[in-house]
């Protein structure tokens, strides 16, 4: 495998992806029934890990001994009394474990088995109390909590020594091919009492859209960009599928130079999505002209406008158990649908502008968010309108800033939010502008409404009268309709 260019890079925090296992080498009911009695032997050697710490404190009377340290301290005081006189863990019982571990569970690798005692005493050690200052183990040991305790089957650790040569990946013959997985997990033995740990070829499934992203990381882990960490075997009960969960840590993002004092403002355009004005006056449209957002938004409205209509002409055995049984499924996911493509545009608008700014050494930027009559009349908000139906207009503007701020925050670049209402009516008869908001990368920020007057308190708003749908309105006006249409046709 191949080393990172500088080994003294910081990793950041370990992440996680998961490919489902296709195939195996050899018969599967074999080899997954073998995963199986694996996973329970994980799991009782957790439960022999937990029972035999208890046990070695136990004949120690370490209860006794760590009562009497807390009440001496108490009494004298933590610089007075010195170091606890109980260890948590040490050497001597660890070997033990691992020896007689090794006895119990022959079938475990022992590389997997070390992975695991290591696992355990991690949590054992780094384990806090629920209530109080104490660690984790001392609060077992005196009874304020009980030994762990494991009823379901264990994933089945490995990490990059599992495989052969420490390499566990096998690239695909094809482009668009699966990667393969070798690892050793379990182990046999001859009647000599040799052991031997045979290789376990694992097909991942690595075709399709929606896992193209993950075999773009595993490539990354392959070629070593990415540091390959310790990973698991897991079966979901309810797919009724093995899945390799594979950790790696990225190298920390380096922070670009930045100028604080060159600024960039993002509004909304009334005659494409948006409009970046640059330090130089230059302009950028992101994501284009978007002249791909209107046939969707349109299409997903329709479908929805066509299932309600069909929701009111259904039969009487459709209706009376609630509207949304009767709408089915389908229409959650064309909610769904339409909240996922917003978020969608947004992604990308954020992503172009923090690139953008990255390229030109931009530190700040400023996101005119609009509202009022600057967001009617804007491209977006009436992207795939359809009529006058309000219900067809709009679009998430908060959440674009919501974007920014996470995009921008990993780079330092600092976020200005403002409120762009237009003009409108001040208190005093004078056009001023809509309210503003400061937003630095990593704050929350407040907002104030442009509904507000000047000392912060809420305006009334006239709201329109409720319609009446009541059954015997909507006979009323079937029957007025059909009445006009017979009048027209008499004429």
């Amino acid at each position: 495998m191949a080393k990172n260019a500088n080994e003294n890079d910081r990793l950041s925090l370990t992440q996680m992806t998961s490919f489902e296992v296709k195939t195996v080498a050899g018969d599967w009911s074999e080899v997954t029934g073998r995963w199986h009695e694996l996973s329970r032997d994980c799991r009782d050697l957790a439960n022999f890990f937990w029972q035999r710490w208890l046990v070695h404190h136990f004949q120690n009377n370490s209860v006794y001994l760590l009562k009497a340290w807390l009440a001496e301290r108490t009494e004298k005081g933590a610089k007075a009394v010195g170091k606890c006189p109980v260890d948590c863990i040490d050497n001597k019982l660890s070997n033990a474990i691992y020896h007689e571990s090794s006895q119990r569970f022959p079938r475990l690798n022992k590389r997997l088995q070390v992975l695991l005692l290591n696992r355990l005493t991690k949590t054992l050690k780094s384990r806090k109390a629920a209530s109080g200052s104490l660690p984790g183990w001392s609060a077992i040991l005196l009874g304020n909590e009980g030994v762990p305790s494991f009823a379901r089957p264990y994933p089945i650790l490995f990490d990059k020594d599992n495989g052969p040569a420490k390499y566990p990946f096998v690239p695909p013959e094809e482009r668009s091919g699966n990667w393969k997985l070798r690892l050793r997990v379990w182990r046999d033995e001859d009647e000599n009492g040799k052991g031997s740990s045979p290789v376990d070829e694992i097909e991942l499934w690595c075709k399709g859209k929606k896992v193209r992203s993950q075999v773009a990381i595993l490539e990354k882990i392959a070629t070593g960009e990415y540091t390959f960490q310790g990973s698991q075997l897991i079966y979901s009960k309810s797919n009724r599928k093995w899945f390799a969960r594979l950790c790696y840590s990225r190298p920390a993002e380096v922070k670009p130079d930045l100028d604080a004092g060159k600024t960039a403002v993002l509004r909304a355009g009334e005659s494409c999505p948006f409009e970046m004005t640059l330090p130089d006056g230059a302009t950028l449209r992101p994501i284009g002209g978007g002249h791909f957002i209107a046939p969707v938004r349109k299409n997903i409205t329709i479908q929805r406008l066509n299932r309600r209509q069909g929701y009111r002409y259904a039969g009487k055995n459709a209706k009376g158990h609630g509207r949304n049984r009767a709408l089915g499924k389908g229409w959650w996911r064309l909610q769904q649908r339409d909240r996922d493509f917003t978020k969608h545009v947004n992604r990308l608008v954020a992503r172009y502008v923090v690139d953008a700014c990255i390229a030109r050494g931009i530190g700040c930027l400023v996101y005119r968010q609009p509202e009022g009559d600057a967001a009617a009349a804007s491209f977006l908000h009436n992207a795939g309108a359809i009529g006058d139906r309000k219900d067809s207009v709009g679009w998430p503007w908060f959440e674009l800033g919501t974007y920014l701020n996470q995009a921008a925050q990993k780079v330092g670049i600092d976020v200005h939010v403002l409120k762009d209402a237009g003009e409108r009516e001040g208190s005093g008869g004078e056009k001023t502008p809509g309210t503003s908001r400061k937003r630095a990368s990593g704050d929350s920020g407040t907002v104030c409404s442009a509904s507000c007057d000047g000392d912060g308190n809420q305006k009334p708003t006239k709201r329109p009268a409720k319609r009446d749908r009541s059954k015997r309105s909507s006979q009323v006006a079937a029957t007025k309709g059909v009445e006009r249409a017979a009048v027209a046709t008499s004429k």
